[in-house]
């Protein structure tokens, strides 16, 4: 449960400030969990950035943002962290999107021994248009997951992963309520115990309905 309010403000024709403050409650149905941590908390988070479009060719947004979190376990220490995020949408061409994306904030977790994590993530998206009935598109991501541990944490307790994924598909668009999905994905992730490490690969085809 949470509340949030946000300002914008017009600073130019294509360009806009904005500021947000969020005030959250976070309570979980089994207290304690399986490892015995009681994971409720209570904490705010105050965004500001500024939205911009140059031409309509480029588009984008770019704000920083300051996170407190107070947990009830007394093992799990106070979340007070910095993060940010940026956007860019760039068309090079009428039939091409390219979509750059840059975030770190901090995020729940049930992971024993943890009480959060920050994640960094980095992506970049292209899709191009090979006829107004055929999108090819392409996608790569990374994002680091650094996890808060708590003071009794053993030695061995998983502390980041690195997820690196990418793929590619084509989109058959029967009309604006229904596509044709296709495409190829991987997705590896390395961390910090072994066991936790995996390296995936898949086809896959999807029907997409849109009323």
């Amino acid at each position: 449960e949470g509340l949030d309010l946000r300002l914008d403000y017009m600073v130019a024709p294509q360009r806009a400030v904005f500021m947000q403050a969020s005030r959250h409650r976070v309570r979980y149905e089994q207290r304690p969990d399986a490892s015995g941590f009681d994971r409720n908390n209570q904490g705010f988070q105050l965004r500001g950035g500024m939205n911009f479009d140059i031409s309509g060719v480029l588009t984008g947004d770019v704000y920083a943002q300051y996170t407190e979190r107070e947990y009830e376990d007394p093992r799990f220490n106070e979340l007070d962290d910095w993060g940010f995020g940026a956007g860019l949408t760039w068309f090079p061409t009428r039939l091409t999107t390219v979509e750059l994306r840059a975030e770190q904030a901090p995020l729940e977790t049930t992971i024993s021994d943890a009480s959060s994590y920050m994640a960094s993530l980095f992506s970049v998206r292209v899709e191009h248009e090979l006829r107004r009935w055929l999108l090819l598109h392409a996608r790569a991501s990374r994002t680091d997951n650094d996890y808060q541990l708590s003071d009794t944490a053993p030695a061995d307790t998983l502390s980041d992963t690195r997820v690196t994924r990418a793929g590619v598909g084509l989109s058959y668009l029967f009309n604006r309520h229904a596509q044709l999905t296709a495409g190829y994905s991987w997705e590896s992730q390395d961390a910090s115990l072994l066991i936790e490490e995996y390296d995936t690969r898949r086809f896959y085809l999807v029907l997409g309905l849109a009323l």
